[in-house]
């Protein structure tokens, strides 16, 4: 049965590596384009898109824009996919620092995850205070 996990493994590694998706191809990149409404955005740092597409229309002929922004990358704030105090209360401390990297220092996303780290030790706390009772009661009653 290992051979098979082996073998099985083996595979998937190979296909892996043979469909990279992140590896570039031999072209080249031109981001000249790119530069040059970077020069335009230093220059004015108070311009819109509209108003660079009033003015220098040139620049931005052969962009494409996707307004949809729908990603886990675009979250709002407390809109994580598992709430900051879950994080806290299974993680314990570590999921409190979790929570500090991810939403960049937001004080009541930490806090809430430190209510949840509070309550899991409560928690634990209860469960291991109601095994020691039983155990004394049932010590007792031999």
């Amino acid at each position: 049965m290992k051979h098979i996990y082996t073998i099985t493994l083996f595979f998937f590694s190979i296909i892996a590596l043979a469909n990279n998706p992140f590896e570039l191809k031999n072209e080249e990149i031109d981001f000249s384009h790119l530069e040059k409404i970077e020069q335009v955005v230093n220059q004015n740092p108070d311009i819109s898109l509209s108003t660079l597409e009033k003015e220098s229309p040139e620049l931005i002929e052969n962009l494409t824009f996707d307004s949809d922004l729908t990603g886990t990358a675009f979250l709002t704030d407390n809109d994580t996919l598992i709430p900051p105090f879950w994080w806290g209360f299974c993680l314990g401390i570590w999921g409190v620092i979790i929570v500090l990297i991810m939403t960049d220092k937001d004080k009541d996303a930490v806090n809430t995850a430190f209510k949840g780290c509070i309550a899991m030790g409560l928690t634990v706390l209860a469960v291991y205070g109601i095994i020691v009772l039983i155990s004394l009661t049932a010590a007792a009653t031999i």
